[in-house]
């Protein structure tokens, strides 16, 4: 390829340092460049400023018989006249020590966005932080979680993903993110069905069980208050992308959900 070719082929994929693996047969053997003339232990001379040198270049000679401007009643040497013009073009910078409330709700509001993804089978309802940027294969770890609850026929390709808040809809008019994720539940119960409530994450357990002790790593029970006494059991989970991440959740998670393993008798 031609160098100048390659150059542009580099910068289009921005890659701005290139060291290739392999020496290719015909390419031309490289020559180590001799700096040693280039070093010199004797000090270099500074050169004097340009401004410095212009004015001495165009500071007035005394001509005999003619007064020069340093002469002048009232006139200002060359010295003056350059140390008031750099006094006058200095540039002057302002720093103010106040915070700026602006950036600051614009990252509260960032953080407070979050999306989850909802499966809905019969007698149970998985909510999950959904980390899609990560691209790990949660969708089949659910589905092999679902195989060992008994649930062969479950499908979890196409996970129903809900954001917070609602799309369009600022964070101050959207009101609590517990009232929102609370309808969508009670709309998925069956009232005649025994219902339970799977939260894969930190994110949604905070939203839905502020009472159970959350993190990365923890698995609790808790029940979700659906109003008028009715409650449906909840069980706290890590994420599933920490459980592919770490696979020594599993004991826990297992132990956890096991009393919800459906036995079919063949």
């Amino acid at each position: 390829m031609h160098e100048l070719a390659r150059q542009h082929y580099l910068d289009a994929m921005g890659i701005h340092t290139y060291m290739p693996r392999l020496v290719l047969p015909v390419a031309p053997i490289p020559v180590q460049c001799d700096l040693s003339g280039l070093v010199s232990d004797a000090p270099a001379e500074i050169p004097a400023p340009p401004a410095e040198q212009s004015l001495a270049q165009t500071r007035p000679q005394g001509v005999q018989g003619e007064p020069t401007a340093a002469t002048e009643p009232g006139a200002k040497s060359a010295d003056e006249i350059l140390a008031s013009m750099g006094a006058l073009s200095a540039p002057t910078t302002k720093t103010s020590s106040k915070p700026a409330p602006k950036l600051k709700a614009a990252r509260a509001e960032a953080a407070a966005h979050f999306a989850v993804s909802l499966w809905q089978f019969a007698g149970l309802i998985v909510m999950a932080d959904r980390h899609a940027e990560q691209a790990l294969p949660v969708n089949l770890l659910l589905k092999n979680i679902l195989v060992a609850l008994g649930r062969t026929r479950d499908k979890t390709d196409a996970p129903e993903v809900l954001k917070w808040p609602i799309e369009g809809l600022p964070i101050a008019q959207a009101g609590p993110a517990l009232t929102y994720f609370g309808s969508i539940i009670s709309a998925r119960r069956l009232p005649e069905q025994a219902t339970t409530l799977l939260c894969f994450g930190e994110t949604i357990a905070k939203q839905l069980l502020p009472d159970v002790t959350v993190d990365s790593a923890n698995v609790g029970e808790g029940s979700f208050s659906l109003g008028d006494d009715d409650t449906v059991p909840a069980i706290v989970l890590p994420s599933l992308e920490s459980i592919l991440q770490n696979p020594a959740l599993k004991p826990a998670v297992w132990a956890a959900i096991r009393p919800l393993r459906q036995v079919t008798h063949s």
